[in-house]
């Protein structure tokens, strides 16, 4: 009895000429083995001088296809070589099939092309096809170079820049993307008025024409760069970003030094209270309220179903934390200015949520005067923070756009970072940046079978 079936190869200019059969590779497993002749067309005559030419020689060569049935296909493939009689010129039979830099034929290509740009590492994919890392790693690269080597991006109204973590050591890399659409639009190595300005090379003159506005950090050199060529662009710091620099210039500063004092003054209960309440302080009160209940409903089923029967608790379950509004408490009872900087974290929240900008600009004059008669330096230095930046915060009211577009790309960049391991070559790795940002959502396909 036969093992396999017959199947058509659909691989053009390839006439089998033996039967398939399974030979045993070095470890064991079985491969099947094709044999056959390319039938591509060949010129008669010299393509140099127009003489007469003769065959000059018959050579074999073996390419990897798509598996068949679960086993690897290898194609041992006939061809022929020519030579002309005048200008002795050589010539070989064209295997229009074949990858043209690689021992396997066009399918496996694509098939594995299509599972890196779908996410798959390249381990993951040398695995899967039986194909060295390097090469793939080649064949990618080749073919983003040709996809996003010339690009042109589309053009749009709203753009946001940001950096991120290239490499270890304080090395990072700029980029820029499409809030609306999400799509990488720029990334380049280092975050410098130099990577903005190569930005506005790359798009031209003609394309910022058209931006009305940018989102950002306060970073004084993109601010800087947009300002100096670009000033009918507005700048726009988003909630997001004001925010956690309120939470890390302000509170968790407040925080760390009341308790290093309380440390150094030996009062180690005013230490256990600030000592880990990062969290419990960066929450608003409803987000903790709503951990507590949580907790709450936990720890009574629990106590209902397993402790008050003399049960231990099943594995993965356990009693959780339900004093957070009370720890919050303690902790703004300790300090002044720790009281007064929570509360100016909640009126500025309350600053960002207007409609219009000169209502949001009434709303800021309000937080500066509250927060100007404070006599704590953390958030007097944060006040004139706000007062430096305090036209590109109020353009956040024409323009809603946040960061969230960008900040989703810094996770995205960080994943890929991850899978791979990190990256040697950073222009694949930048071009692999914006594929990925460019795939479509992925659709689960109908079980049927037809």
């Amino acid at each position: 009895m036969k093992e396999f079936i017959t199947l058509r190869h659909g691989l053009p200019y390839f006439s089998v000429t033996k039967e398939s059969v399974v030979v045993k590779g070095a470890k064991g497993a079985g491969n099947l083995v094709t044999e056959g002749i390319t039938t591509s067309p060949v010129l008669p005559v010299c393509p140099c001088c127009g003489g007469n030419a003769y065959s000059h020689g018959t050579f074999t060569r073996r390419l990897w296809d798509l598996p068949v049935l679960g086993r690897r296909h290898l194609l041992i493939v006939t061809w022929k070589r020519y030579r002309c009689t005048s200008c002795h010129h050589m010539w070989r039979q064209r295997i229009g099939f074949a990858s043209p830099e690689h021992n396997f034929t066009f399918r496996p290509g694509k098939r594995m092309q299509t599972r890196i740009n779908l996410g798959g590492t390249l381990t993951d994919v040398s695995r899967d096809f039986g194909i060295h890392p390097y090469v793939l790693y080649r064949m990618d690269r080749k073919y983003l170079q040709e996809k996003y080597g010339s690009y042109s991006p589309g053009r749009t109204k709203l753009i946001g820049i940001d950096e991120f973590l290239l490499h270890e050591g304080h090395r990072y890399a700029t980029i820029v993307t499409d809030p609306e659409r999400g799509d990488v639009i720029f990334v380049e190595e280092g975050k410098k008025k130099q990577q903005a300005e190569d930005f506005f090379r790359f798009v031209g003159p003609e394309w910022m024409r058209n931006v009305e506005a940018v989102s950002m950090d306060m970073n004084a050199r993109y601010d800087s760069a947009f300002r100096e060529h670009y000033p009918h662009i507005a700048i726009v710091y988003d909630y997001f970003h004001l925010i956690k620099l309120f939470n890390d210039s302000v509170l968790t500063r407040i925080r760390r030094r009341l308790q290093r004092e309380a440390r150094e003054n030996g009062d180690m209960e005013r230490y256990k209270v600030l000592k880990g309440g990062r969290f419990i302080l960066l929450s608003s009160r409803e987000k903790l309220k709503q951990r507590d209940e949580a907790a709450h409903t936990n720890n009574s089923e629990l106590f209902e179903n397993y402790e008050k029967k003399g049960l231990s608790l099943p594995p993965g379950r356990r009693k959780m934390f339900a004093r957070r509004c009370t720890r919050l408490r303690d902790m703004l009872a300790l300090n002044s200015d720790l009281n007064v900087a929570y509360f100016l974290l909640e009126q500025l929240k309350v600053a960002y949520e207007v409609g219009s900008e000169e209502t949001m600009k009434k709303g800021f004059r309000l937080w500066l005067r509250l927060a100007g008669q404070s006599s704590c330096h953390e958030i007097l230095a944060f006040r004139q923070t706000v007062i430096d930046h305090l036209q590109g915060i109020l353009s956040h009211a024409r323009y809603s756009i946040n960061s969230g577009k960008v900040e989703g790309t810094n996770n995205m960049v960080k994943t890929i970072k991850k899978q791979a391991y990190g990256f040697r070559d950073s222009q694949y790795f930048f071009m692999k940046i914006l594929i990925a940002s460019r795939l479509p959502a992925y659709k689960n396909k109908s079980n049927r079978l037809l």
